[in-house]
């Protein structure tokens, strides 16, 4: 799967000087990091997940990688099957993307109008 994703990074609040670095959850890391993976396609679209291998590379337990898949599941990034586990999301097929910009013109005209007025 790649380079180990590094999770422990310290993010800054809004530059705040006196608040200082604001650390981010394991659970919130491991959900950026698995984002991360998925988006740069260092995970394979339809590929299989292993919440096992996923939590080795990135050095946590199990538990913040179900959770993290469990997020990403109901943002369509991964799809959980019976007696299969996680897999990332398939790529969308022609009819998929036909489906995608039929919805797209019916709300962005009306998106626009709105905006317009």
């Amino acid at each position: 799967m790649g380079d180990p994703v590094p999770l422990t990074r310290a993010a800054t609040a809004n530059g705040s000087a006196s608040r200082g670095p604001v650390r981010t959850s394991v659970r919130e890391s491991v959900f950026q990091a698995l984002m991360a993976l998925l988006m740069g396609h260092a995970l394979e679209p339809a590929a299989k997940l292993s919440i096992d291998g996923l939590a080795r590379e990135l050095g946590v337990s199990q538990t913040p990688v179900r959770e993290a898949l469990a997020r990403c599941e109901s943002e369509g990034l991964v799809v959980r099957r019976p007696d299969v586990g996680y897999l990332a999301a398939p790529l969308l097929d022609q009819a998929g993307l036909h489906d995608l910009y039929d919805i797209r013109l019916l709300l962005e005209p009306a998106a626009a109008e709105r905006a317009a007025r």
